[in-house]
């Protein structure tokens, strides 16, 4: 599900922002890229104007399914250190979706179009 604020926003609540079944999901070697057409609401309307002037990153909620800890891996080129290393094998993803503070600065929420 896409939400704004992971659905803990006073004015969107757990609204989806838009149709799940239009969701179109990515993973490259950058990370995850998702497009979704938005519900024509007033709400989502603000909304995409602030996405447009840069306002807000981009979060998604994990839940680990299957990892592997590797304790002591050994030094290596990603880890030269050779500290412990965590693997997620597979997560489901409950919801992602454009917030105000994300945990990685470097994400972003843009606006493809806007008719």
């Amino acid at each position: 599900r896409v939400n704004f604020q992971h659905a803990r926003s006073h004015q969107f609540g757990d609204t989806a922002l838009g149709p799940t079944e239009e969701l179109t999901l990515v993973e490259d070697d950058f990370g995850l890229r998702y497009s979704l057409p938005l519900f024509d609401t007033e709400e989502n309307l603000r909304l995409a104007k602030a996405i447009k002037a840069g306002l807000y990153g981009s979060s998604v909620s994990i839940r680990v399914v299957a990892e592997h800890f590797a304790v002591r891996p050994g030094p290596s080129a990603h880890n030269p250190k050779g500290l412990p290393e965590r693997t997620v094998l597979e997560a489901r993803l409950p919801d992602f979706g454009p917030v105000a503070s994300p945990l990685y600065r470097t994400t972003t929420a843009e606006i493809r179009s806007a008719d």
